[in-house]
């Protein structure tokens, strides 16, 4: 949306600068006529890029090349009065560029970028034959347009990989609620959430479910966990954090996921709790440099446990961006909890009393 918005204000800049040059009157009219024509197009375009049609790959790269074309047309008519014709066709050519789809394949960014860098070496061999402009000012012109065709490709892959990123993790939150939903115990659930937070952050390295015991005031980690950045039995599932004490306790009567994004940011958390604890979390898991827990909840039932991850590995692994993702994965172990010992009553395996009933 930000790269489109700035094409639009490139060519918003480029109208500007051919209404105020000092064209005749009949490259007036005919740069009038071809505006009028652009701007309808553009917006005929804008509407068609929403529809079906114009959601596939070949109906927006004959989209893009009518604008090129066009743009191309509006600048060659003007070209013999303008001086500034060839930092003109690369402001054109770049705002072509910046509405390219990032979610369409490369082939499609490259034939736009092929097709507008046509349209550009048409002006530039105008502005060569007609404005005689020095060949060593298109160099110069040249290196700027591989610039900007650098950075837009790069910002363009942020986006997509961006994109990509969050798509897997919603993915994850499905493949989650899948597993959970046939879990049979609590371990499966345990192992089916904390997998596919793996998934969505493959930085996590520590973690595990911890679920309120309130016979005994204490929330008790489940006995699978994900340890060194595999799921699997926990090393030391005799876990017992009291509600208000350490990052998951905190979580549990707040009922808010958080995050912390750096090791300055856990430190400081771990320097509120008393040193037992604090050192007892350190065995555990070793020297955390970024963190999140999302708590557990239930409709009418509220907070019964937290999921809690940790990275060893590198800080900012969670920002604020990702606790509706982690919030989203807590759920899916609360949904599940809630009712798996239901499921499993005739199965001997022990739950935490008053929990799960």
């Amino acid at each position: 949306m930000i790269h489109t918005a700035a094409g639009l204000l490139l060519v918003v800049a480029i109208a500007l600068r051919l209404i105020s040059a000092n064209l005749p009157a009949n490259a007036v009219r005919v740069e009038a006529a071809l505006l009028a024509i652009g701007f309808v197009y553009a917006a005929v375009a804008i509407w068609l890029r929403h529809s079906d049609w114009g959601q596939k790959a070949g109906s927006q790269l004959a989209l893009s090349a009518g604008g090129i074309a066009l743009s191309t047309a509006v600048l060659a008519v003007a070209g013999a009065w303008l001086p500034d014709l060839a930092p003109l066709s690369i402001a054109m050519t770049s705002a072509f560029f910046l509405t390219v789809d990032p979610m369409q394949t490369r082939r499609l960014r490259a034939a736009v970028m092929v097709i507008g860098a046509a349209g550009l070496v048409f002006l530039w061999g105008e502005a060569l034959l007609v404005l005689h402009r020095p060949p060593l000012e298109f160099a110069v012109y040249a290196a700027l347009l591989a610039s900007i065709v650098l950075l837009v490709s790069v910002t363009l892959k942020m986006v997509t990989d961006r994109l990509q990123v969050q798509i897997q993790r919603t993915e994850a939150i499905a493949n989650a609620a899948q597993r959970v939903g046939l879990a049979t115990d609590l371990a499966e659930v345990a192992r089916a959430v904390l997998e596919a937070s793996v998934q969505s952050y493959p930085a996590a390295d520590q973690g595990g479910v911890l679920l309120y015991d309130p016979a005994k005031d204490f929330l008790m980690a489940l006995p699978i966990a994900l340890v060194g950045g595999e799921v699997g039995p926990a090393p030391n599932s005799d876990i017992r954090i009291r509600p208000g004490q350490a990052l998951a306790g905190k979580v549990f009567l707040d009922g808010r996921a958080r995050c912390w994004e750096t090791i300055d940011d856990i430190v400081k958390e771990h320097d509120e709790m008393n040193q037992m604890t604090r050192e007892q979390i350190r065995q555990l898991v070793g020297t955390v440099k970024s963190g999140v827990v999302a708590p557990l909840q239930v409709p009418d039932r509220g907070v019964i446990g937290v999921l809690t991850l940790g990275s060893t590995l590198s800080e900012h692994v969670w920002r604020a961006t990702d606790l509706l993702v982690v919030q989203g994965l807590a759920e899916q172990a609360a949904s599940s909890a809630i009712w798996t010992p239901s499921k499993r009553s005739t199965t001997g395996t022990g739950t935490l009393p008053g929990t799960l009933s």
